[in-house]
């Protein structure tokens, strides 16, 4: 696997340049490709209790669980009922992956070769998101197929997991919308670093400050209500691809800076409780998003 040393950056590889090792060739004792962050794997599980706890046991949790609401015990359990957080943990952690998912594609050359088109990249991930997906969707699409008035094109969009961007297309599953988001993102990402090989200012980290500062200077200012259209295409609210900026910067400190990379790493686990809380509070004084 390689290594995103400093000099591993999204500029345009030199044609002439000697071919470098093949990155499907580990080195001795290197993870493979798909575990080059297990690590993250307690995040993730973290995300998807708060996911699970928000979604399965809210009728608990307008209970009070029986717990004295002064409590420590009920802000414990408060904490873990943060479905937002967990969702907005996930998309920093896709941001992350992605950004080096991308960049891996750009070292071995396949930018320069034409290989990183984004039909190939979205069907990579689409592999992925597939086989859980419709494990759960094939029985819902078998009951709306099966109902007056049920659309193919309805039933086509839940498949491909686009039914959250596109207007009047029923939700089969709701809690999909996240995975609709996922994938505009993945094509954003595409396009900003297929443009990073290629412009000086696509790779800089302005454009990065900028990305993030418009999406949280948009939730700031409370910029709710309708979400903005495009034709058949509702687009998300600005202030949900925070996470999906943030997780980016941070996959691009990695691959630039690794010394400044690892002190922001021990300064985040210090801080995290921190974030959470602030996470916690903005959501609940803000309007729904």
């Amino acid at each position: 696997m390689p290594s995103l040393a400093p000099t591993a950056s999204l500029e345009r590889a030199d044609p002439g340049a000697r071919a470098a090792p093949p990155a499907s060739t580990p080195r001795r004792g290197a993870a493979p490709a798909g575990r080059a962050f297990g690590a993250l794997d307690g995040l993730r599980a973290w995300a998807v209790v708060m996911v699970f706890h928000v979604h399965f046991f809210e009728g608990w949790w307008r209970g009070g669980y029986g717990l004295d609401p002064r409590g420590p015990w009920r802000a414990v359990v408060a904490t873990i009922h943060s479905g937002h957080v967990g969702v907005d943990l996930f998309f920093v952690l896709s941001g992350f992956i992605i950004h080096y998912t991308l960049q891996r594609m750009v070292l071995r050359g396949d930018a320069v070769r034409g290989g990183l088109g984004l039909a190939r990249f979205l069907g990579r991930r689409y592999r992925r998101l597939l086989p859980a997906h419709l494990v759960v969707a094939l029985p819902l699409l078998v009951g709306y197929l099966g109902s007056p008035g049920a659309s193919p094109g309805a039933a086509l969009a839940n498949v491909a997991l686009v039914q959250s961007l596109l207007v009047g297309v029923p939700v089969l599953n709701f809690v999909t919308w996240s995975l609709s988001y996922e994938l505009l993102w993945y094509a954003m990402a595409w396009g900003w670093v297929t443009a990073a090989t290629r412009s000086r200012v696509a790779r800089s980290w302005l454009v990065v400050a900028a990305a993030i500062g418009v999406t949280l200077a948009a939730q700031a200012a409370g910029i709710g209500g309708p979400r903005p259209r495009l034709g058949p295409i509702e687009l998300p609210l600005p202030a949900r691809f925070a996470g999906f900026f943030f997780g980016f910067a941070l996959g691009k400190l990695r691959a630039e800076h690794p010394g400044a990379w690892r002190r922001a790493a021990a300064l985040f686990a210090v801080a995290g409780p921190v974030a959470t809380t602030t996470c916690e509070y903005v959501f609940r004084s803000s309007s729904r998003l």
